[in-house]
């Protein structure tokens, strides 16, 4: 049986989870999830500009984090890149897609999986993480989305850009 969330997302029935009890630490430090269904997992879905390249995740994420390395820059035309990454197991994606691989630090390679028609990058895998795809929290166009828990590669970062307060700051890579 489907339920709908608070703002009419479709979620499944689930017990007690992971995913809950991450809602309850985020809100002990004062953030409301508005995407929370009670006693449900969460399906959230996220696409590309023009619509083609879609994916659909359930459940909560492993990591919320912020890129400030000049790659991610350059990739999204942006002074900083915000990305989600979950479970492969979690992930569904569908329609076109092209698929840009660059090398990154120390020979491990990534892989951007964006749409032919518009352009968008809508998601990744990498080598460093092979049980998981990461996702342009962008794609989701949620302002409801979690924030950040980290922020890697500051040492490109933008002077005057300011991030949630209590996050995680690394110089280069997190790992």
């Amino acid at each position: 049986m489907t339920q709908l969330g608070h703002l009419g997302q479709r979620c499944r029935p689930r017990p007690e989870t992971r995913a809950l009890r991450r809602a309850r630490q985020y809100r002990s430090v004062g953030v409301t999830l508005d995407f929370e269904c009670r006693g449900a997992i969460m399906e959230r879905k996220a696409c590309c500009h023009c619509g083609s390249l879609r994916v659909t995740v359930t459940g909560e994420p492993t990591a919320v984090n912020v890129c400030h390395c000049q790659a991610c820059q350059r990739r999204t035309g942006a002074i900083m890149h915000s990305g989600v990454y979950f479970k492969k197991s979690q992930v569904r994606m569908e329609g076109p897609e092209k698929i840009y691989t660059r090398t990154a630090q120390e020979g491990r390679k990534m892989n951007f999986h964006f749409c032919p028609n518009c352009g968008s990058s809508v998601y990744w895998n990498a080598d460093i993480r092979p049980d998981e795809y990461g996702i342009a929290v962008g794609a989701f166009a949620d302002p409801n989305f979690p924030p950040p828990a980290f922020s890697v590669w500051e040492e490109s970062r933008h002077a005057w850009t300011h991030l949630p307060d209590g996050i995680q700051h690394f110089r280069q890579g997190r790992i």
